[in-house]
């Protein structure tokens, strides 16, 4: 009877056990994300002066491509991230229209984030220099949508919008993910960022494939490159573009 009882007890506990710790173990903590990222191209203002030769010569402008997409590979676990080009001998050392045209000029190769800190490492390439870009991240003040749930690639994601210096951005995110990442520089919500779109630019990162029963390989912040912050880089596009503007 004893026996019985103690069988019966330890099953019982067993099973408490397993509805208190099965939700923290069995939700993912890393993984790899393929995004496809959509956006308009870098451009100077060569796209005027192509105009008004055109003009000049009675001719109607060519009308360029205005459109970039690009495969993005983000890994991620609960301390930091890494995204990069899925595909990176077909990207570097420019990207390309969905034609297929090379764009050159502006190209974002890899974006390491430590989430804790809040600290990115970037490596950008610009013309013919190399840059390691270096910086606090943009913070972002979220505001949550009750009510907007929905399903996405098999995950119940939320809505989420902000507003800042790159535009209107909307956001969506999962908790089953709970890990403070997603693509680009978009960061801080309570879960892993399926999707953003910035209204106002036409940029769009949208997942297409979900692992986490991978561990990413070693996750490290990128080395090749100039070192600097983010202010100067600004700075010398700036520089770069006023210089075109006066040839």
């Amino acid at each position: 009877m004893i026996r019985k009882w103690l069988i019966s007890r330890l099953i019982w506990i067993g099973l408490v056990l397993f509805v208190v710790l099965f939700p923290v173990t069995a939700v993912a903590q890393h993984g790899t994300v393929q995004y496809s990222h959509t956006r308009p191209p870098f451009s100077l203002p060569t796209d005027q002066i192509s105009t008004l030769l055109n003009e000049i010569n009675d001719r109607p402008p060519v009308i360029e491509s205005t459109r970039l997409t690009i495969a993005r590979t983000l890994n991620f676990n609960s301390e930091h991230s890494l995204m990069h080009p899925s595909i990176r001998e077909e990207y570097l050392p420019g990207e390309r229209t969905e034609e297929g045209a090379d764009i050159g000029w502006e190209f974002i190769d890899s974006t390491y984030i430590r989430h804790a800190e809040e600290f990115l490492i970037e490596t950008r390439n610009f013309g013919d220099g190399h840059f390691l870009v270096g910086d606090a991240l943009p913070p972002w003040s979220w505001k949550l949508e009750p009510g907007s749930e929905r399903a996405y690639l098999g995950y119940c994601v939320m809505k989420a919008i902000a507003e800042s210096e790159l535009g209107s951005i909307e956001a969506w995110f999962t908790t089953d993910i709970p890990v403070q990442a997603g693509p680009g520089l978009f960061h801080s919500l309570p879960g892993l960022i399926l999707m953003v779109t910035n209204v106002s630019s036409g940029e769009v990162y949208s997942a297409e494939k979900i692992d986490t029963t991978v561990t990413p390989k070693t996750i490290v912040p990128p080395d090749s490159g100039k070192p600097i912050t983010s202010a100067k880089y600004t700075r010398y596009i700036e520089s770069v573009v006023a210089e075109n503007q006066r040839t």
